[in-house]
């Protein structure tokens, strides 16, 4: 009699075992926070390289609230929408960012919590900047392949991973720094370089929308806030300055003294593009 009671406490104590051990494994299941896009989605700065970026700073955001996430990020400096479908600036096993991105999703179905994209920027830069000023006409113009490139690429994702939530984003406008560095005619360069860049985000906006992706209005009055010439803010490098602008100077290196300039975001910059992804992905 003892004997079976002692083999029904050691079944019963294995079964326990055996049950915790189930869910543990369950609780930190390997899922993947998956990011694609151009030097943004990669965490370029012109110092702290690859490490701070929104991408690196989201993912430590939430990987507290979802156990067992991982980044895997494959972002590339300096990506077009026809690079990132065919490959050209960084190297990939699979020949091209997008086919790399559609093979892991592919490879781990099931274990994608949600991806992000920025994509582009460079294409509407190369087209329409001359190094001050943007053209509007021209931003309009190439709306269209924009929009019909990007509308590719989410189609690609998606069938890779259905059901997946992928979260777009609007762009900065580091180029609103113009109105404290131009020394003549700063204020109209910001006006004409901002109305460039809202009839992109526009465009974005509707592209990934259309496509059932959310976006991270980076450029919204939350975040960057790049139309808010209204609103002024004192800095004590330049005075009375509009919102808009004191928000590209604080948050890209563009007014920066060693990389005076440079359109990518600094570190803090990086962390606000990341609570934009957070708020749109509800995380």
């Amino acid at each position: 009699m003892k004997s079976a009671i002692r083999s029904l406490v050691t079944t019963a104590m294995l079964a326990t075992a055996l049950a915790g051990r189930a869910s543990a494994t369950a609780v930190t299941a390997t899922t993947y926070y998956v990011s694609v896009g151009d030097s943004m989605a990669a965490g370029f700065e012109p110092i702290e390289r690859f490490t701070h970026g929104y991408a690196n700073q989201l993912y430590r955001d939430v990987r507290g609230e979802i156990p067992g996430l991982r980044l895997k990020k494959l972002g590339c400096p300096g990506e077009t929408i026809d690079t990132m479908i065919n490959g050209g600036i960084c190297q990939y096993p699979t020949g091209s960012q997008l086919k790399e991105a559609v093979a892991f999703l592919k490879a781990h179905p099931g274990q994608i919590k949600f991806i992000t994209i920025d994509i582009g920027g460079n294409d509407w830069l190369e087209a329409c900047f001359d190094g001050v000023l943007i053209d509007v006409a021209c931003t309009r113009a190439i709306l269209p392949d924009l929009t019909a490139g990007i509308q590719f690429i989410l189609g690609r994702l998606q069938n890779a991973a259905p059901g997946v939530p992928i979260a777009g984003m609007t762009y900065h406008d580091p180029f609103l720094g113009f109105w404290v560095l131009a020394p003549v005619h700063g204020p109209d360069i910001a006006h004409q370089d901002q109305e460039a860049d809202a009839v992109l985000d526009a465009g974005l906006t509707d592209a990934y929308l259309d496509s059932g992706a959310v976006v991270a209005d980076i450029a919204g009055p939350d975040f960057f806030d790049t139309a808010n010439f209204i609103d002024m803010v004192w800095t004590q490098k330049w005075g009375q300055i509009p919102v808009n602008v004191a928000n590209a100077c604080k948050w890209t290196w563009f007014c920066s003294l060693n990389f005076t300039g440079d359109v990518h975001p600094n570190t803090a910059g990086y962390g606000v593009i990341a609570e934009a992804f957070e708020e749109a992905l509800g995380l």
